[in-house]
């Protein structure tokens, strides 16, 4: 682990925040581990989950080393893994299910920019991480869906998610308060000239506050480009 992303540091292979199990962010000395062993692929993996708050700290870390001579210790530990994964992925599924925030996009044929809103329709304030709020018109994290027929559109170009701090990272929306801006597709998206797109908002969200990803989506509109100068 570490406190700041973008640093390099020799021998690290992964880091996480351990308050937000949604991210294992990978070096890029990570694609030379071994396939076996302590400091393998699977290996850097799992050690880098037992740092999550909620999976119970380090403990595996700890009994790492010794299982390469105990089988016994291998055994548990690949069972650790596994229920930290059903863990994760139940938290993810619960929390879906318990989400307040509605999301409505729309295409704005006159500025050609497209307009989200998120609307609260809980009885609490929610944090919307900013990586997903496109603040200034900026693009900063993989939520939004677009395809010509069955093809992908890509982005123009890739990005490094960085996590967000709270609460100076994340947009306060209170209960049935909207938040609204817009993103211009063309500017991060490679769109073909004269083209119908499909777009829809689609991404995992971290609560700060409940501690939990919830999964933010929109219905899918369609994006007539063909009168449009993009």
């Amino acid at each position: 682990m570490r406190a700041e992303p973008g640093e390099d540091e020799p021998g690290l292979y992964a880091f996480v925040y351990p308050n937000d199990n949604s991210k294992i962010y990978l070096e890029p000395e990570f694609g030379h581990t071994p396939v076996a062993g302590y400091d393998s692929t699977a290996g850097t993996l799992a050690h880098e989950i037992s740092h999550f708050n909620d999976v119970g700290g380090t403990m595996i870390m700890f009994m790492a080393k010794s299982a390469q001579s105990d089988w016994k210790i291998r055994v548990l530990i690949r069972l650790l893994i596994m229920l930290v994964i059903i863990s994760i992925s139940l938290k993810v599924i619960v929390g879906g299910n318990e989400v307040f925030m509605h999301i409505d996009i729309e295409y704005n044929s006159v500025t050609g920019l497209l307009d989200v809103s998120y609307h609260n329709v809980g009885d609490s304030p929610y944090y919307l991480d900013k990586n997903f709020a496109f603040i200034n018109g900026k693009y900063r994290a993989d939520c939004l869906v677009v395809t010509s027929g069955e093809s992908v559109i890509e982005r123009v170009r890739k990005f490094k998610l960085v996590a967000s701090d709270y609460p100076d990272g994340y947009v306060k929306i209170g209960p049935n308060e909207s938040f609204r801006t817009s993103l211009d597709l063309s500017e991060h998206f490679l769109i073909p000239d004269g083209r119908i797109v499909s777009v829809k908002y689609d991404g995992l969200n971290f609560n700060p506050v409940s501690n939990e990803l919830e999964h933010l989506e929109s219905r899918t509109i369609s994006v007539d480009l063909r009168n449009h100068d993009l």
